[in-house]
Formats: structure tokens, sequence, C-alpha cells
């Protein structure tokens, strides 16, 4: 456990300072809305979603730039209270009492707290998709529930995985298919052209595979043989033994240098589309981030 610890606290983090602040420039766009959506939906004077309003999530980014200006915050809004219902989903069927150091909800609060706090988070969602109806997203409703519960689908596919029997074009398929069942929604609540839908979905593949990684890394994904990119060509070059791996074996291994290529090939294919449609706002700053960091991937662990 200490030593799972250790690494936490020292492993290598794709975002730095600049992207944060770049994330962060929309907050003063979005966060009285949110306030007003919390007061609508009976939250007040509630330290945990306050906490969680505060924090501009990277699909909510997403949305915000790459979306039609008229739908710009309720759509984003609506994403950011997407991904803290994903969260908050996370921790209960996982039992997650801590997150990067941090107590969770679960452990603050409680079961019964957090699950009504994701409830709630569900009826902002639905408020919110009223908005978006009544300024021409046809069925938003039924496109963010079926975002949501998608979503929650594949993740617990990934979550049992039989290894033997699958190859890594299976498990690569599996991610993909869950992402586009996340990003597509996204794209269509957000008004997204339909010249740039590739773009959030090439963005989230390349970030889900680094943040997997990291969860290879730390071995997080090995107790419970979670089906991640990573794990998969992992499995592949070790089979059985890859539970045993140490994260400097990890490091040295073939399938760490696949990984790389799958991420840089999705976060270059973002950037591509981006410049080739003359996208020039703050949105490229994702891409580029993760592709800078990639490309320094397996050394930039080893630092």
């Amino acid at each position: 456990m200490l030593e799972k610890i250790r690494k936490e606290q020292q492993i290598a983090k794709w975002h730095d300072t600049e992207f944060l602040e770049v994330l962060n420039s929309i907050k003063n766009n979005t966060l009285d809305f949110k306030l007003r959506i919390l007061d609508y939906i009976g939250i007040k004077d509630c330290d945990e979603a306050s906490i969680d309003i505060n924090e501009v999530t990277i699909p909510e980014f997403i949305s915000y730039s790459l979306g039609h200006k008229y739908l710009r915050i309720e759509a984003s809004v609506l994403q950011a209270f997407q991904t803290y219902r994903y969260s908050i989903y996370d921790i209960l069927s996982d039992d997650h009492y801590y997150k990067e150091g941090n107590e969770t909800v679960l452990k603050k609060y409680g079961k019964k707290f957090a699950a009504n706090l994701e409830q709630k988070y569900g009826e902002a969602v639905m408020l919110l998709t009223n908005s978006l109806e009544k300024k021409g997203i046809s069925g938003a409703k039924i496109i963010a529930d079926k975002q949501y519960t998608n979503v929650i689908l594949r993740d617990k596919q990934r979550d049992h995985y039989a290894f033997g029997n699958f190859s890594v074009s299976d498990i690569i398929a599996l991610n993909e298919h869950m992402l586009h069942t996340h990003t597509r929604p996204l794209a269509m609540l957000s008004g997204v052209s339909d010249k740039l839908v590739d773009v959030p979905f090439s963005i989230a593949n390349a970030l889900c595979a680094l943040e997997d990684l990291e969860g290879a890394l730390l071995a997080e994904d090995f107790r419970s043989f979670k089906a991640t990119i990573p794990v998969a060509f992992l499995y592949e070059e070790y089979c059985t033994e890859y539970s045993k791996l140490n994260y400097y074996d990890i490091l040295s291994s073939k399938s760490i240098h696949r990984v790389r290529e799958y991420i840089l090939s999705h976060a270059n294919n973002a950037l591509n589309l981006l410049k080739e449609h003359d996208i020039t706002n703050m949105l490229s700053i994702l891409p580029e981030k993760i592709a800078a960091f990639a490309d320094k991937i397996p050394d930039i662990y080893l630092r």
C-alpha cells in the first residue's frame, strides 16, 4: 500500500498549469448558471455540490468550445452534471473511499447521501434537456438518458471481461464503442457540426487510453481485470503473467509503445480535423497537451 501511494504521488500528469488555466477560463461563464440549477432542483448549502460545480469537466470544456454558441451554456453545463453523475456512480459501484488521495463523497457522507446527490444531478440533466429542446434539439431528454445509461453499461462490460476469450481488437472495439456512446450524444446535444463530430471522439479515445495507462502503471486495473486498452496489450504480451508486472516492468514493455502510438494517433487526428476545418479556438490545447505528453512516453514516467 505504501508503494502504491508513493507512485500515485510521483506519477507524471499530462495536464499542466497552462491547460488548467484555459480549462478554468470558462468557469466565469458557467458557474452562476450551475448555481441557479442547483437552487432550482433544491440543493442548497451542500459543500459537496459546491466543490463539484467549481470543477470544469473535460466534456463540459469540449461542449463549450466546439458546440453551437446558441446552445453553449445549457449544453456544456448539462455535460458537467452528467460527469458529476458518472463520478458518483463510479464511486458507489466500486466503493471508492479515496480518489487521488482525497476522501470521496462516499467516505465523507455515506452511501445514502451520495446516491441522493447522484439522483439530484440527474434531475439537473433532465431540466437542461428541456431547455435544449426548446432551442431546437429534438429528443434531447432521450439522447441524454441514453448517453448516461449506455456509458454505464459499457463500463460494466469493461469490468467483467474474461481476457482469455477475447483479442486486443475486441477490447479496442469495446472501448471505442463505449466512448462513441458518450461523445456522439455530446455532439448532438451541443449542436456540433457534422464535420466535427469525430473531434470529441478522437480526444476521448486519446485521453481515456492515457488515463487507463496510468491505472495500469499503478496496478489499479489488475485487481478487477478491467478491459482497458493498456491492460489488453499487456495481457497479449505477457498472458496470465501480466498481473504480476510492476511499474518498471510496464515501462520497459513493448505494450507501452503500442499504447503511446494509439494515443498519438487519436490526438493527432483531432488536431488534423480542427486544422482542416479552420477551428482555432481554445479546444486545440487539449489534444496538443495530450499528444505532447504521449510523445514522451515512457521516458516521462521515469523522471
